[in-house]
């Protein structure tokens, strides 16, 4: 965060679901309302990602995906781990 700051750039704190669908939904739907303008995300389960992605996706807030791909919805990057 700190080298977020000395690049000018905001952040808004990060959210932690535990896995849990409905709470990741709720955190994603909550980070653009406070004026993300980007995510990364680690994809719990793939299908329930899907309307957080599409709710993104219709913000145009871009999604960086960790390790697994949600099931739809546009993702600007997938970075998984090896």
């Amino acid at each position: 965060m700190e080298r977020f700051a000395e690049e000018g750039y905001g952040t808004i704190p990060a959210t932690n679901a535990d896995r849990d669908a409905a709470q990741q939904l709720t955190d994603i739907q909550t980070l653009i309302n406070k004026g993300a303008k980007g995510l990364v995300i680690s994809v719990g389960d793939a299908d329930a990602i899907v309307p957080a992605i599409e709710y993104a996706n219709d913000a145009s807030v871009p999604i960086v995906a960790i390790d697994e791909a949600p099931a739809s919805g546009n993702i600007a990057m997938i970075v998984r781990a090896d």
